[in-house]
Order: C-alpha cells, then structure tokens, then sequence
C-alpha cells in the first residue's frame, strides 16, 4: 500500500468527483494515476487560493479530500458503465488527460470535505508539495500516522459530507448541488501500513 498526495487549485467537482456513492478522480493529476493501484490512498490538501479564502497559513493546509482506491478502470469502462454517468467530465480537456493516463482511480472509502476540511495535522506536513505534482513512497510511521487519521475522520462521518470550493458539483450532463447525494455513509475498517522509503517526488 502508498500513499499519495497532491495539491488542488480546482476544487470545482470534476477531479475529484464524489457523486453518489463513490469518488473518483479521471480528469486530473495524470502522471499519479499511472502509478495508484487499488488499496493505496490519495489525499487532495487545499491550494493557495483556497488557503486565502479560508484564512489558513503554513503549516495549516486544509484537507479537501482523502480516499482509499478500490478499483481502477479504463476510459473505455467509464465512459460505457453507467455507474460513472455523474462522474465523466466535458471539460475541455477531458479527452487529453484519458490520452496522457487511461485510468480513472474510483473508492467506495472515501471522505470529501470540500470547502469544509479539517487541517491537516502537523504529525503529517510532509505531506504537503507546494508545487505542481505529488508526493509518495512516505515512510511507515508517516503512513500510520496518516491511516490513524483517517480513521478517527471516518467516525466522525464518512462519503461526501460537503460542496467544492468553487460551488457547485458538474458532470457531463448537468451541474448539480450535493443534496441528498451527500450523506455520510458506513465505517469501515481501516486498512493496515506497509514500510515505504523515504517521500519523494513521483
């Protein structure tokens, strides 16, 4: 298992998209999702523009989701299931980010704050990249701290628990608001940690 992390300064419901019961991320961070097998976790921490509105300076980054990939498909699959009909992008460039990486990362075990995250912990600022890309391959007692984390967050509330950033959830049909599609949902149990070397960029 690895652990991801990356900055967003899109926070708009395309990438990551958590409609419905599952969220996914197909439209963005192309050159991560080569390497993210099912099992391993994303976590998504608030870019500068989002810091400002928000009032939260270094080393007080806001989580805007955190997830644990259970599946990853092709384009071909998630533009033909149904499954992913709130979740495929028109965006411009949608069809540039399927070229550069055919997969699309999905999880079951997810949590989106949105414009709503709790801080990340201090115990965990290395994960935070200021720059464009992301970081992985984190030591074992980083990726323990960071499950630890997640778990106590998904006891307080677990699915899609608030709106983007930049206000409204879109698909390829129609822009729409979280509503009722953003309940918290079931705990589940919390996956165990395997050594991983020192972070680096990937």
């Amino acid at each position: 298992m690895k652990l991801y992390s990356y900055i967003i300064v899109s926070d708009d419901g395309y990438a990551p998209n958590p409609s419905g019961d599952i969220c996914t991320l197909a439209y963005c961070m192309s050159k991560m999702r080569r390497t993210v097998q099912p099992g391993d976790y994303v976590v998504g921490l608030a870019g500068a523009e989002y810091r400002k509105r928000v009032a939260a300076h270094w080393p007080h980054y806001p989580v805007i989701y955190a997830m644990r990939v259970t599946e990853v498909a092709g384009f071909a699959e998630f533009h033909r299931n149904p499954r992913y009909r709130r979740h495929r992008s028109a965006i411009p460039n949608a069809k540039a980010q399927a070229a550069k990486t055919d997969r699309a990362l999905i999880s079951t075990d997810f949590i989106y704050w949105g414009s709503a995250g709790p801080t990340l912990p201090e115990d965990l600022s290395s994960l935070i990249k200021k720059v464009p890309g992301h970081l992985c391959d984190f030591p074992p007692e980083t990726i323990q701290a960071f499950l630890r984390w997640f778990e106590r967050e998904r006891d307080r509330g677990q699915g899609c628990l608030g709106i983007p950033f930049d206000g409204l959830f879109s698909d390829g049909d129609n822009d729409h608001r979280p509503d009722a599609r953003c309940r918290p949902r079931p705990k589940r149990r919390a996956c165990g940690a395997m050594p991983a070397p020192k972070p680096r960029s990937c």
